[in-house]
């Protein structure tokens, strides 16, 4: 069989398990969110069964984006610049890759863009944060910007500020922040086994990571941060954890957090964000 062949049917096989996984995470959500006594969404079966679908479909175009396109991207500029660069930044387990929907849709509005690949999990927290810190700064050596946003989905926006509370001055050279899905306080998921490998236990509810570690809001006074969230993230949960950290909080409904980074539902409050009025 040709390597063509092998990675085809070895894609298929991944594919042809996400909708149980999607499953698996949601009644994991539904069973801790029932023991802290918080609400579910009220919804018909058909409803649950449509949420669920369209999760299915983000995670089949992340997973397209990811066999297809290079794990770390370059600076992408377009012909007539119009704002900052944007820099993006993924979560746990992911690549540069999951951000190409929303990096198609910057270039349009003529804003530069990069995405970083931090690291291969499972890894020490520092190694994500020092990645970030090299990228940042060499976004900024190569654009020549004065500031740079940053959007970042998940375990991103803890590396973030994790890297502005240990680089000072880096914090000056940020203009605007976007956060999606980002456990801000941590995540009822990441219990368990789980907690055998470092990023988890960064991430764990409570954790004393989350506790120690200043948050963006005060690493960036004054600057804009956009907190968006989903009460049908079955990653990062409670839906407050994820919108703690914002001056500004989007609640969605019916996106999972792989459709953070697909849907246009969360994809249009993140371009709004990045036209937020940024401090001088």
């Amino acid at each position: 069989m040709s390597r063509r062949a092998l990675l085809g049917a070895g894609v298929a096989a991944a594919l042809a398990a996400v909708p149980a996984f999607v499953v698996r995470m949601h009644l994991g959500w539904a069973a801790w969110m029932r023991a802290h006594g918080l609400p579910l969404p009220a919804r018909t079966p058909w409803g649950w069964l449509r949420v669920w679908a369209r999760e299915v479909a983000a995670i089949a175009h992340l997973v397209a984006w990811h066999v297809t396109l290079p794990a770390a991207h370059r600076v992408r500029t377009p012909a007539r610049v119009q704002g900052a660069p944007v820099l993006c930044v993924h979560g746990y387990g992911q690549d540069a890759s999951n951000f190409h929907g929303l990096r198609r849709l910057l270039h349009a509005r003529g804003r530069p863009t990069a995405a970083v690949t931090l690291a291969v999990g499972p890894a020490e927290f520092a190694a994500y944060v020092r990645a970030l810190d090299r990228a940042l700064r060499r976004l900024l050596a190569d654009t020549g910007a004065d500031r740079v946003d940053v959007v970042c989905h998940s375990m991103g926006g803890l590396v973030l500020r994790s890297a502005l509370d240990r680089a000072p001055d880096l914090r000056a050279r940020i203009g605007r922040v976007v956060t999606l899905g980002t456990p801000h306080r941590g995540t009822g998921a990441a219990r368990g086994r789980a907690l055998w490998l470092p990023e988890p236990r960064v991430m764990a509810a409570g954790s004393a990571w989350t506790q120690a570690t200043p948050r963006l809001r005060a690493l960036l006074p004054g600057r804009p941060v956009t907190a968006i969230g989903s009460v049908d993230d079955t990653t990062v949960y409670p839906v407050d954890a994820a919108l703690d950290d914002g001056d500004a909080q989007v609640r969605l409904e019916g996106t999972g957090h792989a459709g953070l980074l697909v849907a246009w539902s969360s994809l249009g409050h993140v371009l709004a964000a990045l036209d937020r009025p940024a401090a001088p």
